[in-house]
């Protein structure tokens, strides 16, 4: 059984990466769901290969 890799990009306040890792999961909702739960405060992007699947917004009011 295939498992799509998905990439996770944390970024900072001026919206450049500040950590990525590469995962493994069944699909693009449990890849959502893994960003949700990782969201660290700042905008997360989740990727598989060239295909942008979701986008985690920043949280309002964060302070850095």
């Amino acid at each position: 059984m295939f498992v799509p890799e998905y990439t996770f990009f944390a970024l900072n306040d001026s919206g450049v990466v500040d950590t990525a890792k590469r995962l493994r999961f069944t699909d693009d909702d449990a890849a959502t769901r893994h960003a949700r739960d990782m969201h660290h405060g700042g905008r997360v992007e989740v990727w598989t290969g060239t295909r942008r699947v979701c986008i985690v917004p920043p949280t309002v009011g964060r302070r850095g």
